[in-house]
């Protein structure tokens, strides 16, 4: 039996299980409508005669869609409760899939795109908040951690999926696919989805009061580090999302199969971060798992900046470091969250909405910018990842000293 520190109410081993599942699915839409149709990029250039960055802006335009809309999600969640919002997203979601899949030009597309985004936000914000809702502190980074098992599935499946889909039907069909997928996160979410937030504990809808929780929000050091933190993550994330393709395809001279399968193994990292992490959480605590967690990903940068611009181990030497990469996102991505989360009770929705903005924005900028440098080399890539990880090190180390205080 699991128990939510907040209401001391058990919580049935089956239901907990239901739970994972569910929060799981709502939290992949995001990674699941970004992830599905990279093997595409090259052909959905032909087809729609665009460049290389117009269509990197397809998913530009997803992030900052995935983005922007949390800002909006994330309040209503806190003051309509958890179910509403996701069950009208998801339709909304549904629906601009097959727009997607009837465009019949890349400005339409990315117009699409964005909107697309913008209705999958309030799955991704509630199913932080649920888990805010139900637990704390190492717990709640657990179950996180949990989440990141059926998380993680979305992008090693998703490519791949949509790799072999391009066998037998153009890139509209992998559009098809992700309406066929709102439709079953639409019942998910009708039918198991519990209401974790009643009406007593929820936020006043007035603006002036979500005014109020983000600049609440804003003056806590902790929270501020901790988005930091989370974007640099994201800047790893989909730096490597956006200029994969590209690279294996473009440089390495995969076919979009072995592209697919390589990806959805790189994937399988993110499954495995998201289990070792509470395994690392029994042994080392929240603060100390987090700390090592951020200089494990310098390193790795560095190890894949050094093969790479060396040209060190060819397709090896470039996708070995990125597998471990991407198992400390699933693990940032999991403690950050729920360190930002952990005194935000009635505004957990909109605490995880500005985590999951910054995110997506950020993914959004670097998306564009990726596909224009990494042309001629991964070099440019490993030097962005770099960045992103040191940036996300010198965030966590500002706030260290405060945080078994602030985590009590």
């Amino acid at each position: 039996m699991a128990s939510s520190p907040t209401t001391a109410v058990p919580i049935p081993r089956g239901m907990y299980v239901r739970l994972v599942v569910v929060l799981g699915l709502l939290a992949a839409i995001g990674p699941l409508s970004t992830d599905v149709y990279l093997p595409a990029f090259p052909d959905m250039a032909r087809e729609l005669m665009a460049t290389h960055s117009q269509v990197q802006s397809t998913l530009a335009g997803s992030l900052i869609g995935l983005g922007v809309g949390q800002l909006v999600a994330g309040p209503l969640s806190d003051s309509l409760g958890r179910r509403l919002p996701v069950i009208a997203g998801m339709a909304a979601h549904t629906l601009l899939s097959i727009g997607c899949a009837l465009a019949g030009n890349i400005d339409l597309l990315i117009v699409l795109r964005v909107l697309q985004g913008l209705a999958g936000t309030a799955a991704a914000v509630t199913a932080m908040a649920v888990v805010r809702d139900l637990f704390t502190g190492e717990r709640a980074a657990a179950l996180m951690s949990r989440l990141m098992l059926v998380m993680g599935l979305a992008p090693v499946l998703a490519p791949t999926v949509g790799g072999f889909m391009l066998k037998v039907m153009s890139w509209r069909g992998t559009f098809v696919f992700l309406a066929a997928a709102g439709v079953v996160l639409l019942l998910a979410a009708a039918f198991w989805l519990p209401e974790t937030h009643p009406a007593e504990r929820r936020m006043d809808p007035h603006p002036a009061a979500t005014a109020r929780a983000y600049l609440g929000l804003f003056r806590d050091p902790v929270v501020i580090a901790m988005v930091v933190g989370s974007a640099a993550s994201a800047g790893t994330l989909f730096s490597y999302i956006s200029g994969s393709s590209f690279i294996l395809q473009g440089q390495f001279g995969l076919d979009p199969q072995t592209y697919a399968l390589l990806f959805g193994a790189i994937g399988l990292a993110m499954v495995a971060g998201g289990q070792l992490n509470p395994i690392m959480l029994r042994r080392f605590g929240l603060v100390r798992t987090e700390l090592g967690a951020t200089v494990a990903s310098v390193v790795v940068a560095i190890v894949l900046f050094v093969l790479v611009s060396r040209g060190i181990g060819g397709v090896v030497g470039f996708v070995a470091p990125l597998f471990f990469a991407m198992a400390l996102v699933a693990i940032h991505n999991a403690n950050l969250t729920v360190i930002a989360l952990h005194r935000q009770g009635r505004s957990a929705g909109t605490a995880a909405a500005v985590l999951g903005a910054v995110r997506f924005a950020i993914g959004g900028a670097l998306a564009p910018v990726v596909g224009l440098v990494t042309r001629e080399s991964p070099t440019p890539l490993a030097l962005i990842l770099l960045g992103t990880s040191v940036v996300g090190l010198v965030a966590y180390l500002l706030v260290r000293p405060a945080l078994p205080r602030y985590l009590a």
